[in-house]
């Protein structure tokens, strides 16, 4: 298991956001409500700049991310009202899957467990995986009701040298490519 280190996203993914950002700006100021995602990135706003890396990441393999203040900028993040609450759930139903990013400033987020227990709650086929962004080389433990959800990691495949995403499960029964477990073609693709 190789968790997913903040100081290796940053380095890899800062000068391509910086380089890409007019680029980047100009295609994310066209909202389309009747778009769909493959992941609904749940995340603490104080990881802002963080957050376009991790989303940069999630991309290069190939998967749309959706970012409420990225994507539907029309919402005021000081005056929360039903509309906002109406726009997130929507947006929580045209995604596959929820990521539910795991930082030091996660646990001060008030929207993030709400995320999660929404998503949740829509049915029984909904997926969901927690993605700890660490600070140093510490094992991924879980945290509370986290522990609930399988984790994703970064590793090689072990056939070939490419590095893969993997969501891991909770109950030993293997991990998954992420692309693959996102469009639920994950049970022939194991590490």
């Amino acid at each position: 298991m190789s968790l997913i280190r903040l100081d290796k996203v940053r380095e890899k993914y800062k000068q391509q956001l910086t380089v890409n950002f007019a680029a980047r700006a100009d295609s994310i100021t066209r909202t389309d409500s009747t778009k769909k995602y493959d992941v609904f990135l749940s995340h603490s706003f104080q990881d802002k700049s963080d957050v376009l890396l991790v989303k940069m990441m999630l991309e290069e393999f190939g998967l749309s991310v959706y970012i409420d203040w990225e994507q539907d900028k029309q919402l005021d993040r000081k005056a929360v009202t039903k509309h906002t609450a109406s726009i997130l759930k929507n947006r929580m139903k045209d995604s596959q899957v929820l990521i539910y990013l795991i930082t030091p400033n996660s646990k001060n987020s008030k929207w993030m467990p709400w995320e999660l227990g929404y998503f949740d709650g829509l049915n029984q086929n909904i997926r969901i995986a927690v993605m700890p962004l660490i600070l140093d080389d510490t094992d991924y433990k879980g945290a509370e009701y986290l522990s609930l959800y399988p984790y994703i990691d970064k590793a090689k495949s072990t056939i070939g040298d490419q590095e893969y995403l993997w969501v891991n499960s909770i109950d030993t029964k293997g991990s998954y490519k992420l692309q693959n477990w996102i469009k639920n073609e994950h049970l022939a693709n194991t590490k």
